[in-house]
């Protein structure tokens, strides 16, 4: 979690491309999913949400995931946590 976190980070200090910009934002996301902080998921998950087009395939899960996350549930929304 930590190495991929850390990744993330670089990826979005590193080259500003759109494309980049918004992958960074999507790994960052994941990671913070994986590693159960659900604060940091949020913030970069809206923050991929704000700049992705819509037709992007993860667009809807990003939704998914937020939702998820603003009713308090885990993002398979199996769990409370």
């Amino acid at each position: 979690f930590v190495k991929c976190s850390v990744a993330a980070t670089q990826a979005l200090e590193g080259e500003k491309t759109a494309k980049l910009i918004l992958d960074a934002y999507w790994m960052q996301g994941q990671c913070a999913l994986m590693g159960r902080d659900f604060s940091q998921a949020r913030d970069a998950l809206q923050d991929f949400k704000d700049n992705a087009n819509i037709n992007d395939p993860r667009f809807e899960i990003a939704k998914t995931q937020l939702s998820a996350i603003a009713r308090g549930e885990e993002p398979g929304g199996v769990k409370k946590w």
